[in-house]
């Protein structure tokens, strides 16, 4: 896909095609799509491959790579662009945001498309998105920055002046893994009606869709003309509207396309001599092309050529038109334009594998049906985009996207409200809201979701559950015999065979006024999720008498294949009195036996979906029966957490202008190139000529031995060039990507030699002319395994057959923790806890490109660590280190998981480009990168503390286990998480053993915080649970543990400037704690089934700095004065080049716009440390500092000598005199010789929580942050880091677990589908961070401390806040007499939460 044409034609030419192709449309079918991106033509036809996706064209076509791909599954929102077609639904053109990675590229039949960089560049002006997302610092790494943008372009598209809620409502479907979203959603809701921002405000139809001046920020002049132009053209646009609409009315002869051909024809004329005007009902602002008025006449042809098939009510059966038909190798793309013409297509293809295709979002999750030989497109059959109100019912046509359903629905309702009838449509529109996306919905029909159920009945449909509760009815249309038929949608699962069939209608039916329904939809996180759980529940009821009339519909989705109806429940409660309580009670029993659901490796647990089952029908009776609640602790089981705009506060001192713009709030200097789309990844980089695409190929299962390798399939495929495996490593190369040298590490094969270590281990890669080709071949390599054997996975297999890694770990102990058990004062308590692995789910997978020269060769990967890329690489090719030049431009995220999966990629890719001396590009799709990279490390702790009556803590004794996989490297982690357990709280006698278990998973990697993180949640399991030992509320215990200056730590250091008891007590009082927790305790009381709960979390982190150090090399340019920085740490959001930029420009007193921060080469920078820890920006800033020290010195003669000159003179005059203006160092960190944290940095949060008891479902109502930040470098980037991994750590404690398949050892929910990071709304509903006022750090860079990683420890308040509302309710609803702590495990998820409430069944009383 890389030699992707654009075939934009000679305009004269494409008038003549088109009109000639409208001539003989009726004749022949068309062979060909036309479609636009911003602004220019595109015409393809049967030279790409039928399922090629939208984004793949836009990226390998135009070669526009401001569009990312990260998942290929709809579920990240990067690859978002928009789209205006015409709406067959309200017949008129409408904008809006779809993920370009699910869209076909064949169905874009007269789309017009716009990507990031058809709003605003550098060049043309940025649009008032992109700069007021990049005023606002919403962008770290800035690889969703794009996709952001143009969600919210295509919700401004639909919604001139948008409301804060529904830009809150916008954004499910786009996932940010470095703002914490925060930001992203401050700066959309800026453009709300009711915005509360002083920097924001509506935007104008002209500002929307216009550049702006990149200086003056207003529209530019060249704009204004063109819009002047456009007026004049305004009664030319009517003339062609009238000529459309005529056209439409006579499509089917032949006469009218002799007519349209000439109106085209005398149109493009006359709007020939305006070049500059634009189509004014699309509203779209394209750069246009020099001829781009032809274009558009021919927009308004290629209109016509989609709507003149469409002309409501007109007879079908006068003409079959045939369409759209393209053919590729036996595979055929076909576009009709009516159900007779359908009917042929389906008919004539009756003995092939057929796929109806609308919104083809289910390829997001089924992914490998198929391959199929005829497609169908019904985006243009006219029948399925009906919408007919009868006097007892409503017919939608299979046609209607979700989005477009749920307008109609709430259309509908609110006519029905205006005349006084009883409507429910209301309920299934909120319902419906919750599949998928913004995207998603844009796209996805209604009657695909019930084809997804039928062909997959364990598929939790939201379309179904609603639609069958209700009594909706499918119509069918055979195509066999022309037949139509309607269906409950029960029997249509069922019972009905789709084979030849087609889903034409819904009809929903009128009900009474004493009908009651209620839909629920149980998510593992707040949206964009599949159901765990989804359920509606509809009774015809005398609400005088609460007697039931009819039969009622209990419908579930998710508890089995086979049920779908309560069948026994419904028939039992038909014509019962609901007041009854013994009746209600035996209701209850009955569904409670009734439900059975079947074991999943993907579900939560059988019980759980039983329970939630039961107590969702247990909501709905007291809904029913409101007025009969005998308690008014009740009423809260009743209704759902209802969720409130979100907001945010931000503060911090301004301090040190005299060092501006170091330590000035300023948002990333990069970061409106990121918002239009310009900062270039390594995936972004242009396509070489004879460049190949790479694809690995991985063991499917492990341990085991390989028997054969058989790749002849994969080989034969067309694209294919060659298969690399361990056979073509040179003969002076080494299998391995690791050296000793680096950490000590053990070596790693790069491709697995015969002994399989593990499910995931890299064999080979796959090389193809496209990417496309590459990924689907690597699914044809076959391969044989022997000796395979059940995988060890879990810490409790390793333990029970005591495999474990030896690293001669011996107990740490601290004072004298056996004296201090024997104690008799003491009271003493044990517990264990325990936290799952973590996709680190950076946005950009690891990609390499490979690039042989003639003396070596040039390698572009995304890594942490260019150093260890350039041993793995020279090692394998068995070259010198010289041979080979790394360049990492920027990251997309890594947080610790661009470490030894970059290397293994990078050397697998270079040896495919030194074998068949072509560039190589390896860009892992996500389902790989998920299999084979490393995670972080699962660990468990079992522990014993001894404490007096007040909760003072004298003795802790901890055994910690810690999973490193098959390889202990990286496994010293454990030393990290050992040197981190005290947190924030003095205890002074430890005991600390480890043990590091072996077992057949991937190889660990370091994630953001990796031991302070899973070490401040084993010190806080411990502190919460003494505090429940004492009853004591834990804010009590926890301010009596706390750290103070004076104390020796863990590590034997004695603490100085710690500022831990100074943050606790301002936060605890601006935090109006006190308070809080008596309105919480009273919440409680009051209420039955929902509770809250609210913990303060104190930190002391250790901030170390590598050993190694960073280069940096300033020059500076004689001629003008600009600056030129090159240096050794890594870019990925965290700010880095931008302070570094800060520093440069406040050491030589120039403008911060005069320094340029250059990407990273082993050319400049060799020898480089890993980029980590959150101190790389502070030591490459204090590189920087003293780099800009050496070139002052040089020019100080030159500024004595001219005082009053500006600095380009000086910088002119230096170069006059040959002074070298360019130097370079490197600044190695001073360590004792036992010690390498330099400093601690000390934070405290506070978490509320609400929890609803009966289903698990929370929310986080508040997080309060205080942060001692020291000086800092950049404000703005801190706070953005602070919020970033706070929100990160929040998903580890409550949302993301990676899923083993128990039989082969492979990572079952390897994509978004069912592994779920935080998005807009799992953030804090009241988000507010502040920076510590005077507390400069004096072993600080610049007296500043590290704040990227120490927040990931704070989040573990929201668990234990959570924790102790599900404590709370466990003591109202379980009917133990004494409630033990319950085990903290992370995540926390709704399953366990709810689970750990241990609702008693007898406590569900009506």
């Amino acid at each position: 896909m890389r030699r992707l044409s654009r075939n934009v034609k000679n305009q004269t030419d494409q008038s003549h095609d088109v009109e000639t192709a409208k001539t003989e449309e009726h004749e022949t079918a068309l062979k060909s799509i036309n479609f636009w991106i911003n602004g220019t033509l595109y015409t393809v036809g049967p030279e790409y491959d039928l399922t090629i996706s939208l984004n793949t064209f836009i990226r390998d076509g135009p070669g526009l790579k401001g569009t990312k791909v990260m998942c290929h599954e709809g579920g990240c929102g990067c690859c978002t662009v928009t789209v205006t077609i015409p709406d067959l639904v309200f017949h008129k053109e409408k904008t809006f945001a779809i993920n370009s990675c699910l869209c076909p590229l064949y169905s874009c039949d007269g789309w017009q498309i716009t990507t990031v960089e058809g709003l605003g560049s550098q060049r043309t002006g940025f649009h008032p998105i992109q700069d007021r997302l990049a005023r606002f610092n919403g962008t770290q790494c800035g690889y969703c920055t794009p996709g952001m943008v143009m969600t919210m372009y295509g919700l401004l598209q639909e919604h001139r002046i948008p409301t804060r809620q529904e830009v809150e409502d916008n954004f499910g479907g786009n996932i940010c893994r470095c703002t914490g979203y925060r930001p992203i959603l401050d700066a959309m809701k800026s453009f709300a009606s009711d915005t509360t921002s002083q920097n924001g405000g509506c935007i104008d139809i002209e500002d929307l869709n216009k550049h702006l001046c990149p200086n003056a920020g207003k529209p530019c002049t060249q704009c204004e003309k063109a819009h002047s132009q456009q007026a004049h053209s305004q009664q030319a646009h009517s003339q062609m509207a009238q000529s459309l609409q005529a056209y439409s009315q006579q499509a089917h002869s032949q006469q009218a396309h002799s007519q349209m051909a000439q109106s085209v024809q005398a149109q493009s004329q006359a709007n020939s001599q305006q070049p500059h005007s634009q189509l004014a009902h699309t509203q779209l602002a394209h750069t246009q092309t020099a001829n781009s008025q032809q274009a558009q006449s021919q927009a308004h042809s290629q209109q016509a050529r989609s709507q003149a098939h469409v002309k409501k009510g007109e007879s079908h059966a006068k003409h079959v038109c045939p369409g759209l038909h393209i053919e590729r190798h036996e595979q055929h793309w076909y576009q009709p334009h009516n159900l007779q013409t359908l009917r042929k297509i389906i008919q004539e293809n009756a003995d092939k594998r057929l796929r109806l295709v609308a919104g083809n979002t289910s390829v997001g999750i089924y992914k490998n049906e198929g391959p199929f030989d005829i497609f169908v497109n019904l985006c243009r059959v006219r029948e399925l985009f009906t919408v007919e109100v009868n006097p007892h019912s409503v017919m939608f046509g299979s046609g209607l996207t979700l989005t477009n359903l749920i307008t109609k629905l709430k259309d509908i309702d609110e006519m029905k409200q205006t005349n006084n009838e009883h409507c429910y449509f209301s309920q299934i529109v909120e319902h419906l809201k919750k599949i998928g996306s913004v995207q998603v919905r844009n796209v996805a029909t209604w009657a695909g979701n019930l084809m997804v159920k039928h062909d997959h009945p364990e598929f939790p449909s939201d379309v179904f559950t609603p639609m069958a509760a209700v009594g909706a009815k499918v119509h069918i249309f055979d195509t066999k015999d022309g037949s139509s038929t309607s269906s409950t949608l029960s029997d249509f699962v069922n019972s009905v065979d789709m084979t030849g069939k087609v889903i034409t209608g819904l009809e929903l039916f009128q009900l009474t006024n004493k009908h009651k329904l209620r839909l629920f939809k149980i998510m593992p996180r707040s949206q964009n999720s599949y159901a765990y759980l989804n359920a509606g529940f509809l009774i015809n009821i005398d609400a005088w008498k609460l007697q039931v009339l009819g039969k009622p519909s209990i419908v579930f989705g998710g508890i089995s294949e086979s049920m779908m109806h309560a069948e026994k429940t419904e028939s039992y409660m038909k014509g019962k009195d609901l007041t009854d309580a013994i009746m209600m009670k035996h209701i209850l029993e009955l569904l409670r036996r009734e439900i059975k659901p079947t074991k999943n490796e993907r579900q939560p647990s059988p019980e759980y979906r039983h329970d939630v089952a039961v107590h969702l029908f247990f909501k709905f009776m007291l809904e029913i029966c409101d007025k009969q609640l005998k308690t008014h602790k009740n009423d809260s089981g009743k209704t759902d957490l209802l969720r409130p705009i979100s907001s945010g506060r931000q503060a911090y001192d301004i301090i040190g202008e005299e060092e501006w713009p170091l330590k000035q709030g300023m948002p990333k200097l990069t970061a409106a190139l990121q918002a239009s789309g310009e900062a270039r990844y390594v995936n972004d980089l242009p396509h070489l000529s004879y460049e190949l695409a790479g694809s690995l190929v991985l063991t499917a299962l492990g341990p085991a031995v390989i028997e054969k390798i058989d790749a002849s399939a994969a080989l034969a495929l067309p694209g294919v060039v060659d298969f690399i495996t361990e056979e073509h490593i040179p003969r002076t190369g080494v299998n391995n990507y690791l050296r000793k040298e680096h950490f000590d590490m053990k070596p790693e094969e790069i491709f697995c030699s015969g002994t399989v270590l593990y499910a995931g281990q890299v064999v080979g890669i796959i090389l193809a002319e496209t990417q496309a080709q590459a990924d689907a071949a690597a699914q044809e390599v076959e391969i044989e395994y022997t000796d395979f054997y059940c995988p060890l996975l879990s810490i409790a297999d390793a333990v029970e057959e005591r495999s474990f890694h030896d690293l001669g770990l011996t107990p740490i102990i601290i004072g004298n923790p056996a004296a201090a058990f024997k104690d008799a004062k003491l009271k003493t308590i044990s517990g264990e806890c325990s936290m799952e692995p973590l996709y680190h789910f950076y946005m950009e997978n690891n990609v390499a490109l490979c690039v042989p020269k003639e003396d070596g060769m040039d390698v572009y990967a995304t890594s942490q660590w260019p150093d260890q890329v350039q041993a793995a690489v020279s090692q394998a090719i068995g070259k010198p280190f010289n041979y080979v030049d790394v360049t990492i431009p920027r990251l997309g995220g890594a947080f610790g998981g661009k470490l030894n999966g970059a290397a293994n990629l990078a050397a697998a890719t270079a040896l495919a480009a030194y074998k068949t001396e072509r560039p190589v590009r390896c860009n892992v799709n996500l389902n790989t990168n998920m299999q084979f990279n490393g995670l972080r490390f699962p660990i468990s702790a079992t522990y014993k503390a001894g404490f007096d009556q007040s909760g003072k803590i004298n003795v802790v004794e901890v055994e910690l286990i810690l999973n490193a996989g098959h390889t202990p490297n990286f496994a010293s982690t454990i030393h990290e998480i050992q040197s981190h357990l005290d947190s924030g709280y003095f205890i002074p006698n430890w005991h600390i053993s480890a043990k590091i278990a072996k077992t057949d998973r991937q190889g660990g990697q370091p994630m953001r915080a990796p031991g302070p993180y899973p070490a401040g949640f084993i010190i806080e399991s411990v502190i919460e649970h003494v505090a429940r030992a004492l009853d004591k509320n834990p804010v009590e215990v926890k301010e009596l543990n706390l750290y103070r200056d004076g104390h020796t730590d863990i590590n034997g250091t004695i603490l100085k400037n710690c500022t831990l008891p100074r943050i606790w007590k301002e936060l605890k009082k601006s935090a109006d704690i006190r308070k809080r927790i008596g309105d919480i305790s009273l919440f409680n009381k009051v209420n039955q089934w929902k509770k809250k709960g609210l913990t303060m979390t104190p930190e002391k982190y250790g901030v170390f700095f590598l050993p190694s150090g960073y280069q940096c090399q300033i020059s500076i340019y004689a001629l003008d004065g600009t600056v030129s920085v090159s240096q050794g740490g890594v870019e990925m959001g965290q700010g880095l080049f931008t302070k570094v930029a800060q520093a440069v420009a406040h050491s030589f007193q120039i403008p911060i716009k005069m320094v340029k921060v250059k990407p990273l080469t082993t050319q400049t920078s060799p020898n480089q440390g890993v980029t980590a820890g959150s101190s790389s920006s502070e030591m490459c800033v204090e590189s920087a500092l003293k780099c800009c020290e050496i070139l002052n010195e040089r020019m100080k003669p030159v500024r004595n000598k001219n005082q009053s000159a500006t600095w380009t003179t000086i910088v002119s005059m230096c170069g006059q005199e040959n002074i070298d203006l360019s130097a370079q160092v490197k600044v190695k960190p001073q360590f004792k010789a036992d010690q390498i944290i330099k400093y601690h940095s000390y934070a405290v949060s506070v978490a509320e929580v609400e929890l609803d008891v009966l289903t698990g479902e929370n929310q986080i109502l508040r997080v309060d942050i205080l942060f001692d930040s020291g000086e800092s470098l950049n404000p703005e980037i801190d706070i953005g880091q602070i919020e970033g991994a706070y929100v990160m750590g929040l998903g580890g404690y409550l949302l993301e677990k990676v899923i083993y398949d128990p039989d082969t050892g492979s990572v079952i929910n390897n994509g978004t589908w069912d592994y779920k990071p935080p998005t807009t709304k799992d953030i804090p509903i009241d988000f507010r961070i502040k920076l510590l006022s005077l507390s400069p750090n004096p072993a600080g860079t610049r007296s500043s401390k590290a704040c990227g990683e120490p927040p990931m420890v704070l989040s573990s308040g929201v668990l234990f806040a959570l924790k102790q509302a599900v404590d709370v309710a466990r003591k109202d609803c379980s009917l133990e007499k004494h409630v033990e702590f319950v085990t903290p495990v992370a995540p926390f998820t709704v399953e366990k939460a709810q689970q750990g409430c241990g609702v008693c069944f007898d406590k569900l009383i009506v």
